[in-house]
């Protein structure tokens, strides 16, 4: 599902929801990274859009990356905020395996995602993050977070080798406290935050946002 906002004259904005989230929960549900890529290529082409600045977040900016590498042709900018380029490492993925074991008791559940996903000091401050929290994943069925978990976080493969293949300016944002590693040899924007750094930083990630769309 695609909405359009328009914050400028200049800028139309056009927002995505990802699959089984939102209102594009009419999906196939053996969906891959490489179908969200292929959806983003199809609604670009199907918008007429051309030069687009894409900016994605952690499973939205990978769909942008192999997007890009699909049809270079559409991108004018890419701002990826916090986007795995590693697969996880081996306790990582134990702590997920171990997270899925409690999908039953939700509650306990996205108290552990809160932990990683959130750099705790500011998790105490801002009630809203764990009410954002549960607004988005407290509707999902099990299955619906199994999959989703499974693709955009457990089974992620090493990708740093694609970030090569932009040729276009590319942004990295990223928390300083996040799971995600910070890509070496390329520069990136820090944040005081975890993976979520657009809930949780909100005023600095609009500050580079403004400043990277303006370059």
């Amino acid at each position: 599902m695609a909405t359009t906002q328009m914050l400028t004259t200049n800028h139309p904005i056009i927002l995505l929801d990802m699959p089984m989230h939102a209102d594009s929960m009419q999906v196939d549900e053996n969906w891959t990274l490489y179908d969200c890529a292929d959806m983003l290529v199809e609604i670009i082409q199907n918008l007429g859009l051309q030069k687009v600045i894409a900016v994605g977040h952690s499973w939205g900016s990978m769909t942008i990356m192999r997007a890009f590498i699909k049809s270079p042709e559409y991108f004018e900018k890419v701002i990826l905020f916090n986007m795995p380029t590693r697969s996880l490492s081996k306790t990582d993925l134990r702590r997920w395996k171990i997270n899925h074991i409690f999908l039953g008791m939700r509650g306990f559940y996205m108290s552990q995602v809160a932990k990683t996903f959130y750099y705790k000091e500011n998790y105490k401050i801002n009630p809203e993050l764990k009410k954002y929290l549960y607004g988005v994943m407290g509707p999902m069925d099990k299955r619906t977070i199994t999959k989703t978990d499974a693709e955009v976080i457990m089974s992620v493969q090493d990708s740093y080798h694609m970030l090569g293949k932009i040729t276009v300016p590319a942004f990295f944002i990223i928390g300083r406290h996040d799971y995600v590693r910070i890509p070496e040899n390329y520069p990136s924007y820090i944040s005081e935050s975890a993976h979520l750094t657009p809930m949780e930083d909100p005023g600095r990630s609009n500050y580079y946002l403004r400043e990277i769309v303006g370059k």
